[in-house]
């Protein structure tokens, strides 16, 4: 149970409390579900990223390299660069 300084008139008003006691302003509080859904869009971005071994992520970045230089050439070449690259990761020791 923390102190903090009241918003209105700066008493030291606890973290627990629902308003001030010397000038009764309400007490923000975060909601429990906002972490949650925090939680829940970071885990969304980040576990795929996490999961995937870096031979993949060698091979997509080499992929977006290639769709980069060649923005109308989609599939055929950029596919190739896709495929050789995980071939060549593979074959590293």
């Amino acid at each position: 149970m923390a102190l903090f300084p009241c918003k209105e008139c700066k008493t030291e008003v606890s973290t627990s409390a629902r308003a001030c006691p010397k000038c009764g302003a309400k007490v923000p509080h975060i909601k429990w579900w906002l972490w949650i859904a925090l939680l829940l869009i970071v885990a969304f971005f980040t576990l795929p990223y996490i999961t995937s071994s870096s031979v993949e992520r060698a091979a997509i970045s080499a992929r977006a390299d290639c769709e980069r230089v060649f923005p109308m050439e989609r599939g055929g070449k950029c596919d190739k660069v896709y495929d050789d690259t995980v071939r060549q990761q593979a074959a590293k020791p």
